[in-house]
């Protein structure tokens, strides 16, 4: 089963394809698991799956500019999945409905649309020490002013992880890539690097994770280069 936890992350992006100065975002998440969900086939799981939310929401602190021109900070839009869990301690599935509401308090700042679509998940640990796992989400939009273009976008986030002793770990960065259908090509492909370093208060703990990547697609509005810095505070399986 998995935990129930809560993040802040600290997102720093020094440079832009098209624009001048840096930015900053801070990213609330949260994973919520909620209980059995519904019975399972025999073929999947011998038990029940789980109902998991996930959830984001970030926050603009500082942005990039072009000359003259005002830094924006405030909400973006909100993500929401709601997954039904299945497999083993060893190889877990997730598929559910994604949502992306637009609660971005200034209009640079999100899509300005009401969008769904499909996310899958796959997690395979092998043993102690490996992770290894895929994450997409895709976002469509049937709601919202006619003045602003379509949500059209599919997100895929692997992971690569191996812990290491005394709680350090090592894999690779959030890595989210980002193909925009309106575009026909991907506006986020990352390469990057994660170290991390757990801390245990009884059945608390806490993750201290590192992130630095290279966007390689360039394409205007883009960040070059992003720093991370994450506290995740992971609570006991109830």
């Amino acid at each position: 089963m998995p935990s129930l936890w809560y993040s802040l992350e600290d997102e720093f992006a020094p440079n832009f394809e098209d624009a001048s100065g840096s930015s900053n975002q801070l990213n609330l998440r949260a994973q919520l698991p909620l209980g059995r969900y519904y019975k399972m086939p025999a073929i999947f799981s011998a038990g029940h799956a789980l109902n998991l939310i996930k959830f984001k929401l970030p926050f603009v602190t500082s942005s990039p500019s072009d000359a003259g021109s005002e830094v924006i900070t405030g909400a973006g839009d909100m993500t929401v999945a709601s997954l039904a869990l299945f497999g083993s301690l060893q190889e877990r599935w997730a598929a559910g409905p994604a949502f992306k509401f637009p609660t971005a308090s200034q209009s640079d700042l999100g899509s300005g649309k009401w969008s769904i679509g499909p996310a899958l998940g796959y997690t395979y640990e092998p043993g102690p020490h490996w992770t290894f796992g895929i994450y997409t989400a895709s976002y469509f939009s049937y709601a919202g002013p006619k003045s602003r273009p379509p949500v059209q976008q599919t997100q895929i986030t692997p992971t690569i992880s191996y812990a290491l002793a005394h709680g350090w770990s090592v894999g690779n960065s959030e890595m989210q890539y980002t193909y925009n259908y309106n575009l026909g090509a991907f506006t986020n492909a990352p390469l990057g690097i994660r170290v991390a370093k757990q801390f245990k208060s009884g059945s608390k703990k806490l993750d201290v994770g590192f992130e630095g990547e290279k966007n390689l697609a360039h394409v205007n509005g883009a960040a070059a280069w992003v720093m991370r810095l994450q506290l995740k505070w992971v609570l006991p399986r109830q």
